[in-house]
């Protein structure tokens, strides 16, 4: 009985959430965007934490657009582990987004709780509550005219609050994760002898991902999946990706992210508990002009009490 309640309390709380979500619009996209986003879900999704049985520490880094002034730089630490003998799992994650003259950095806490559906499929169930600490260095923009109000103040430490929702389905073969990390639309302003300008607006996200992992012989499995961005009035963004696991050691694969960027993506599981990953990304849009891609580097680390409860390797 006390199962069923919090399944049911969990799962209001998320309804309420996507309605929330569904019910009002957004105008443009600001999550950090990762192309080993299946190597660091905790930053979109909290019903991830606690799914590897183990601490797990992920470091992502992102070079976006290398050679192009003001370009994105994403910095990312992620943490989670479950409750010794519980179906809960928490995590923390920090992300820093510097894009040119902005720079956000979000912080949120995590709780999943998991619900076994059957020896070979679970479902977790996610809250996260945290916030972005915004800045944006407007004085340092050079304007056509000398006076303009809207460029004659810097915003710094501006906290935005916000909570986010997710759910993670797996199977021993399948996932799929359904998230909207953000459910405030905050805004940011300042206000002059003239009038308040309103300087940032958070916009909602919603994050769907879902893959597979299947043999192809005793030592090559493949891993497609497909991520999906969407954000009210922006263009959806489409990631398709397919890994190659060789030897159980190595992950060789290639993404296609739709009227944007393709990428060749390496991982290493290093020993039970260490994995690394580099990816490399080029743009097929006008950007890849004035640009040379983009760098990801990702480390991963689990620190495992019980040998018996790793995951090794680690699929999901």
């Amino acid at each position: 009985m006390i199962m069923k309640k919090n399944i049911k309390s969990i799962l209001g709380i998320g309804l309420g959430a996507l309605a929330l979500f569904l019910g009002n619009g957004a105008s443009a996209q600001q999550a950090a965007m990762f192309t080993q986003y299946l190597q660091n879900p905790l930053v979109v999704n909290p019903a991830y934490a606690g799914s590897t049985d183990a601490l797990s520490v992920v470091a992502l880094s992102r070079l976006q657009w290398t050679g192009f002034k003001g370009a994105p730089v994403t910095n990312s630490l992620l943490l989670h582990s479950p409750i010794k003998d519980k179906d809960i799992g928490v995590g923390f994650n920090i992300v820093n987004d510097k894009i040119g003259i902005t720079n956000q950095t979000d912080m949120y806490a995590s709780i999943s709780y998991k619900v076994l559906l059957n020896d070979n499929s679970a479902l977790r169930l996610g809250l996260r509550a945290g916030g972005s600490i915004f800045g944006a260095s407007l004085a340092d923009i050079n304007t056509v005219a000398t006076e303009d109000l809207a460029f004659a103040q810097n915003i710094s430490g501006k906290f935005l609050p916000n909570i986010g929702f997710g759910a993670y389905f797996t199977t021993q073969q399948l996932f799929l994760s359904v998230a909207a990390p953000r459910l405030l639309n905050n805004e940011v302003t300042f206000s002059s002898t003239i009038k308040t300008t309103r300087a940032y607006a958070e916009s909602r996200h919603l994050f769907v991902q879902a893959g597979g992992l299947f043999r192809v012989s005793p030592s090559v499995n493949i891993k497609p999946s497909v991520g999906v961005r969407y954000v009210a009035n922006a263009p959806v963004s489409i990631d398709v990706a397919g890994n190659f696991q060789i030897a159980e050691k190595f992950w060789l694969g290639a993404m296609y992210r739709f009227n944007d960027a393709i990428g060749g993506i390496f991982q290493m599981q290093l020993n039970e508990q260490f994995r690394f990953g580099y990816s490399y990304d080029w743009n097929t849009s006008v950007l890849n002009k004035v640009n040379s891609g983009s760098h990801e580097l990702m480390i991963a680390y689990d620190f495992v009490y019980r040998r018996a409860n790793i995951k090794s390797p680690r699929y999901f």
